[in-house]
């Protein structure tokens, strides 16, 4: 069989029938080999309240909603770990989803700028301050936790509402 014999409309065909079967492997392989164990193995967690992976084109961001929690730092160390697994060095970025609600409000008009201010400027006993009156002026709980990199991990409650921020010190 000669090249001359092979009808190039067949050749064009199987390459395009080719190309699309991997496409579509790919993509079930990227839907049932990464994304599906990875959202199980988070809805695993025991701090996990609900998590759901939205991709986009430069990357997936993983939103999860936490129980009460006694350590973000912790919690999102452990996530990210979790993540990391299964994406290697794909981006990725992890957003926490907090109730809208009064905690959040308190958070965007009172704690932000305490948070903002002690990064770029380093006084942490201050934001501490600040956040220990915030705390007793509107009877509720704050903490803050720093890891070594700077990045602020804050928890606040009141009654039955909780409310997690991370701010990290410089893009991942």
């Amino acid at each position: 069989m000669k090249f001359e014999d092979l009808d190039i409309k067949l050749i064009v065909i199987v390459f395009i029938l080719s190309f699309f079967l991997l496409l579509v492997g790919q993509q079930v392989y990227k839907r049932y080999g990464i994304d599906k164990p990875l959202l199980e193995d988070i809805k695993q967690k025991s701090y996990i309240k609900n998590a759901e992976i939205e991709k986009f084109a430069d990357g997936v961001n993983i939103k999860v909603k936490l129980k009460k929690i006694e350590s973000l730092k912790d919690c999102y160390k452990d996530l990210d770990k979790t993540v990391y697994k299964y994406l290697k060095n794909k981006p990725y970025e992890i957003t926490i989803i907090n109730d809208k609600g009064y905690l959040q409000s308190l958070y965007e008009d009172k704690i932000k700028f305490f948070l903002f201010e002690a990064q770029k400027t380093g006084e942490y006993v201050k934001m501490k301050d600040s956040l220990d009156q915030i705390s007793k002026k509107y009877d509720l709980k704050i903490k803050i936790e720093i890891d070594t990199d700077m990045n602020l991990y804050l928890i606040m409650e009141k009654d039955n509402e909780a409310f997690y921020e991370i701010l990290f010190s410089k893009e991942k």
